[in-house]
């Protein structure tokens, strides 16, 4: 990469130490860094192994929203608001990876805004046996990444399960949508 090097932001919920989305996550971090990216993680909570370097060169903080299925409304409301702040002068992302939520809606800003956009898809868990806000929680997803997944410049699956049964599903007609296996690091 010559000149000025691409910026990356990386959004979800959390993004902390330890297994599942958060972890790859910072694996992406690090190995975006390593390329020479400049990495900027976008959520609501982190611990002190995810906001300090080589992971990231800047960290964007959203104050939690209420504990509602508003969340991901309540995250683009705040983008929006906060654009210029974070991204006016030079900063906006080349390129954001969103793993979800509650950034799922955010897609669309994103994109209207001239990121383009990797949706990481980790796949939703069967509806089944859950309570009713369980159930709830898990339909709203199903439903944003319906909406906004074929938004999105590609979709990156984490297992041939996933990318056959659930990203294939969502995505729109010729949409780029590609397997990256977690690897053993994820563990």
């Amino acid at each position: 990469m010559g000149g000025c090097p691409v910026r990356i932001l990386l959004c979800h919920e959390c993004i902390v130490f330890r297994y599942g989305v958060d972890r790859v996550l910072l694996l992406l971090a690090r190995g975006f860094r390593q390329l020479g990216c400049e990495v900027t993680p976008l959520g609501q909570r982190f611990d002190a192994t995810s906001e300090g370097p080589p992971f990231s060169d800047r960290v964007l903080r959203m104050l939690p929203s209420d504990p509602t299925m508003r969340a991901d409304v309540d995250a683009v409301t705040w983008l929006a608001g906060h654009w210029e702040e974070f991204f006016g002068g030079g900063l906006r992302p080349d390129i954001v990876v969103t793993a979800g939520w509650p950034f799922l809606s955010a897609v669309a800003l994103f994109e209207s805004r001239g990121c383009r956009v990797v949706y990481q898809d980790h796949g939703i868990i069967p509806t089944e046996g859950y309570p009713e806000i369980g159930w709830r929680t898990l339909q709203l997803l199903r439903e944003l990444k319906e909406a906004f997944v074929p938004l999105a410049s590609a979709v990156v699956a984490v297992s041939d399960f996933v990318r056959r049964e659930q990203s294939a599903a969502v995505a729109a007609a010729g949409q780029r949508v590609e397997l990256i296996a977690n690897g053993v690091d994820h563990a």
